[in-house]
């Protein structure tokens, strides 16, 4: 199976899980009157819902050993998405502000250290940067092995 198809498989692992699981919720405890004619029986979906946690410890232990080989390339994405987050909460107001809760009435004056367009320019790198990454990670998935039945 290839990895891309294994990242698949394990998403819709993680939505059967939650759903088994949201099913145990709305179907566990129920009047006494009502005991004998629910469609589920919840101690049977747990023990599906421990086959199917099984099969997805299983499956995330082989995408994790088949990711190794691009960790550095993951961890750089993930670091980059960070930046561009951090970057973009920065503010780039200049001029004069007049403060909704101030006594003062000229306002303050702020100047940005980076201006809005050089920062607009940081963020754009970043964002090359990540379609690079996510180019040759979607490629490494896309051919790489693994093997899950």
């Amino acid at each position: 199976m290839k990895l891309t198809k294994a990242l698949k498989e394990k998403n819709k692992l993680v939505r059967e899980i939650n759903g088994l699981f949201g099913k145990m919720q709305a179907h566990n405890s129920k009047p006494l009157s009502d005991v004998n004619k629910s469609e589920y029986n919840t101690a049977e979906i747990y023990i599906k819902l421990l086959v199917k946690k099984g099969k997805l410890i299983n499956l995330k232990t082989k995408i994790n050993k088949a990711n190794l080989n691009i960790a550095p390339l993951i961890y750089e994405l993930s670091e980059a998405k960070d930046t561009i987050s951090k970057l973009q909460s920065i503010s780039t107001f200049e001029g004069i502000n007049h403060e909704r809760f101030s006594v003062e009435t000229s306002g303050v004056e702020y100047c940005a250290t980076i201006s809005e367009k050089e920062m607009d320019e940081k963020i754009e790198f970043f964002n090359g940067v990540i379609e690079k990454l996510q180019e040759d990670i979607d490629t490494y998935n896309a051919t790489t092995e693994i093997d899950f039945e």
